[in-house]
C-alpha cells in the first residue's frame, strides 16, 4: 500500500460492484422466496445508501425549478448547512451567484441531455461566495419532459 492509500482505494470499489452485483444476480435469478427478495433487496438498497452519502463529492437531484429532492452529505457541507432541511427550504436556485449563467446551465442541461465540467458561481448559505463545477444530466419522462435533474457538483476554486 502507498502512504496515500492508493492500493486501499484500487481494491474497495471493485470489492464495492463485486458485492452489489453479486447480490442484483441472487435477485434476478428468481431463484428464492419473497422474503428473500425482500432481504436481497434491502442489501442492495443500503449499500447504494451507504455509497451516496459517504462519497465525498456533493450528490444532488433537483426539479427543473431548483427545488431540491435529494441532497447527500457532501453536498450540505459545501454549501455550509447542517442538515438537508435546510437545503430543501431554500433549493439549489437561490444559490446561484449569477442568474444568468444558472439560466445558461439549465438551457444547455435541457438542450444536451448531460453537461459536463460547468464552472458558475454559487454562495454558501452564509453569503460567501464560490465557485462550482457541475456535472449533470436531465432526467426525462417518456414523453421527453424533464422531470428533475441530477449529477455531482463540486467545489472549484476558480
Amino acid at each position: 500500500m502507498t502512504l496515500d492509500g492508493a492500493s486501499s482505494r484500487k481494491k474497495a470499489a471493485p470489492r464495492f460492484l463485486r458485492k452489489v452485483g453479486d447480490l442484483r444476480l441472487k435477485l434476478d435469478t428468481g431463484l428464492h422466496t419473497g422474503k428473500q427478495a425482500r432481504q436481497l433487496s434491502h442489501r442492495v438498497q443500503t449499500l447504494y445508501q451507504r455509497l451516496f452519502e459517504g462519497v465525498p463529492i456533493g450528490l444532488y437531484r433537483i426539479l427543473p425549478t431548483g427545488q431540491v429532492l435529494e441532497a447527500n452529505p457532501a453536498l450540505l457541507h459545501l454549501f455550509g448547512y447542517t442538515n438537508l432541511q435546510g437545503l430543501l427550504d431554500v433549493g439549489i436556485a437561490q444559490h446561484s451567484a449569477d442568474e444568468e449563467a444558472y439560466q445558461v446551465w439549465q438551457h444547455q442541461l435541457n438542450s444536451e441531455a448531460v453537461l459536463r465540467d460547468f464552472e458558475m458561481p454559487m454562495r454558501r448559505c452564509d453569503g460567501t461566495a464560490i465557485w462550482v463545477r457541475h456535472n449533470a444530466r436531465s432526467i426525462r419522462n417518456k414523453a421527453g419532459d424533464i422531470l428533475y435533474y441530477e449529477g455531482p457538483l463540486t467545489f472549484y476554486s476558480g
